[in-house]
This record gives structure tokens, C-alpha cells and sequence, in this order.
């Protein structure tokens, strides 16, 4: 039988400029496909303002915390859902593609996450705010 499961990250953001800063989910997959990761940005609201939360020049890293597997490593830009994929590989580790004329598209996989926690590390994040920007990161995984 299959499944379709998610663990989350919430991440408040201190750090400022170009100092990173390391967040976990809230619990670790016990085995299965990453299938997207829907991020939202949030924001800082006080008594005057609302700030319009973590740069969109941030740095996303996501990976699994034990293996160091890759799920995604790319810029911020707003609220948003990606679906990562994995290039498929050959034997001789070259990627594989569809047969075309053309350079061929990279075929993409799953990737896979067995018994271990997600890791996400923000950079470059902005300016500092008191308490920190929140922010939630939902990593969707499936499995049989």
C-alpha cells in the first residue's frame, strides 16, 4: 500500500548577511521519495510594521542530516513549491538522457530518504528582526 506523508521544518531566521544557519524537521523519515517541498517565506509583524520576512536573495540548502543526500540547493525568491528530482546515472556514473538530435534532457528520479531527519540551512538571509523571521518548510515524501 502506498503513502503520501510530510515532515516539517520551521526555521527562525536570526542570522544576518552571509552567516548561515541550520535548521531540522520534526522528526525523521523512516523511508521513502521526496515529492516537493512547499517553503513559505513568512513575515515579521510588530505593533507598526510588517516586514516582508527572509530575503529573497536567501540561500537554500536541504538535505538529509545523516547521509548529506542533496533534496535542494537553491535561492528563495518568495512562496513557493518545488518538485526536486534526482539525474538518473548510468553504470559508468554518466547521465543518462532521452535519445534526441539535440543534447538530451537529463531523465529525472526520485530521490531517496531512508531513516533520518532533513536538514535545511539558510544563508545570506537579510537583516536581522527582534525574535527572528519564521518561516515553515514542508517536505512531502511517498513510499509503499
Amino acid at each position: 500500500m502506498a503513502f503520501v506523508n510530510f515532515v516539517r521544518v520551521a526555521a527562525t531566521v536570526t542570522a544576518t548577511g552571509g552567516a548561515s544557519q541550520a535548521f531540522f524537521s520534526d522528526r525523521s523519515i523512516v523511508g521513502g521519495y521526496i515529492e516537493s517541498i512547499v517553503y513559505r517565506r513568512g513575515a515579521v509583524t510588530t505593533a507598526t510594521t510588517t516586514t516582508s520576512g527572509i530575503s529573497t536573495a536567501a540561500h537554500i540548502n536541504i538535505r538529509g542530516a545523516l547521509s548529506g543526500t542533496p533534496i535542494f540547493d537553491g535561492t528563495a525568491t518568495g512562496d513557493v513549491t518545488w518538485y526536486p528530482r534526482a539525474a538518473a546515472m548510468g553504470t559508468t556514473g554518466n547521465t543518462l538522457g532521452y535519445s534526441s538530435a539535440a543534447t538530451p534532457p537529463v531523465i529525472p528520479v526520485p530521490i531517496p530518504i531512508v531513516n533520518e531527519r532533513i536538514r535545511v540551512e539558510f544563508t545570506s538571509g537579510g537583516a536581522a528582526s527582534a525574535g527572528g523571521v519564521h518561516s515553515i518548510i514542508d517536505i512531502l515524501y511517498s513510499g509503499v
